[in-house]
């Protein structure tokens, strides 16, 4: 292969050099790799992501009727919908449930109590940082599933079920660790402060988000359109700031060196 020119004018341009311009061998490699190994066929769930028919300058009101047989959201939805029976979608909602104790190790093995102590990166993994992944991770699994595949949930009540089953056992997983591991014989007090305001602190504040969920999910089937993290997004702010208010006053206390 030839040296590169380093003419600047424009008749150095590939398409304008005429038969002295070769190609790079590497391209030649590539070419022969990709014919060995073809791609398979898209599956309708990526066709589906990539639609142009669902973009604001083919809508109805622009563009008129979508042609006869072309892909849509709403078209998708409404079919995966029918091939979806009810008791199909209970089974996702009890593996959701199953899965929410793999995500509450995950959020209760992140302790910034333990590993910031009062610093004042400590403090702010408390107070800021901790609320924001542990409401995330007790809601992911029901959010991630309202994202891709709306039709899996059936009621309202499936994505409760969902949400509050990552709650508890977050919470419980959350109190073994502070009241076993964390702290090393523990007051009576502490351990029926954990087991009934901690509880409930977790619990109310996923079932907070989870009414997000649930609107942003009611709202996919009343627009038979892709579904809107903004509708959530205040719901899962509110969770938690309640949660980063609770995780302060309890920062208040440690700085009192409250007792139970």
């Amino acid at each position: 292969m030839k040296k590169p020119s380093h003419d600047p004018s424009v008749s150095q341009e590939p398409h304008l050099r005429g038969s002295d311009f070769e190609t790079d061998a590497g391209e030649k490699k590539v070419q022969r790799k990709q014919e060995r190994s073809p791609r398979s066929a898209p599956s309708e769930e990526d066709q589906v992501e990539h639609t142009v028919w669902d973009e604001p300058g083919l809508s109805k009101e622009l563009a008129g009727e979508t042609p006869a047989g072309e892909l849509t959201y709403r078209s998708w939805l409404e079919k995966k919908y029918q091939q979806t029976s009810e008791g199909t979608t209970w089974l996702v909602t009890i593996g959701l449930a199953v899965l929410a104790g793999p995500w509450a190790i995950l959020g209760a093995l992140f302790n910034p109590m333990i590993a910031g102590g009062h610093t004042a990166m400590g403090i702010g993994a408390i107070v800021l940082f901790g609320p924001v992944v542990e409401e995330m991770l007790k809601a992911g699994t029901a959010l991630i599933l309202i994202e891709k595949r709306p039709f899996l949930f059936r009621s309202p009540v499936q994505i409760l079920v969902c949400v509050l089953a990552g709650a508890a056992v977050f919470a419980v997983i959350e109190n073994v660790l502070y009241l076993y591991v964390y702290v090393p014989n523990p007051p009576a007090g502490l351990a029926q402060w954990r087991w009934t305001i901690c509880v409930l602190l977790h619990i109310g504040c996923t079932l907070i988000a989870g009414m997000g969920l649930i609107r942003m999910w009611q709202d996919v089937w009343r627009r038979r359109a892709r579904p809107r993290i903004s509708i959530a997004f205040p719901y899962l702010v509110v969770a938690m700031v309640v949660h980063g208010s609770y995780n302060t006053f309890a920062v208040i206390l440690d700085f009192m060196d409250f007792h139970f």
